[in-house]
């Protein structure tokens, strides 16, 4: 074992450089490896908000946002609250709009609700007209041209007692920005 560590002040001196050498590559090697990972990350995060005004529209992803109704509804005895969303889109770009659209729901606390898959029955009975429009995913998917107006809704699950809601628009094109309709 006496044979691994340095004995001379020579070799004492080139170990001392080599650990020094290795203390700065290091990291100089993990942020070398690391960087495109993280600048995917970060073009994957929502960090830039976009508030539209209460009642107006906003300019993002190459459309023309606008929030038109928002619908609660509520079952007698049930421990959720369906919230109906309904918005539009009116194409400038279509090569922009032409995304990966996420949308969400979210409170005043914070809090982060997901679309629900299919509509729930409250939602299919009350307002038909809202659930049958696109969701927000599946209207990037047709072919669009300048100037449409693309109406979709999305419905969501939540706890009854939510307060004030905003729903986030978010399209893989304009990452990190992303949108939020009051």
């Amino acid at each position: 074992m006496a044979a691994l560590l340095p004995s001379t002040p020579k070799e004492r001196r080139a170990f001392r450089w080599s650990a020094l050498a290795l203390l700065a590559a290091l990291p100089i090697a993990v942020v070398a490896s690391s960087y495109e990972d993280v600048i995917e990350w970060r073009s994957s995060q929502e960090l830039n908000a976009i508030v539209a005004a209460p009642s107006k529209s906003a300019v993002y992803a190459g459309a023309e946002w606008r929030l038109e109704r928002v619908h609660r509804l509520n079952e007698p005895g049930a421990a959720a609250l369906v919230v109906i969303v309904e918005f539009e889109a009116t194409v400038k770009d279509p090569a922009v709009f032409a995304a990966t659209c996420n949308v969400a729901l979210t409170d005043a606390s914070k809090r982060r609700w997901k679309p629900q898959f299919l509509a729930p029955s409250i939602g299919r009975r009350v307002r038909p007209e809202a659930v049958e429009r696109p969701r927000c995913g599946s209207a990037s998917l047709k072919p669009v041209k300048t100037g449409d107006k693309i109406k979709m809704a999305e419905s969501f699950m939540t706890p009854p007692d939510i307060g004030d809601i905003d729903l986030i628009v978010s399209l893989s094109t304009a990452r990190p920005a992303y949108l939020v309709l009051d």
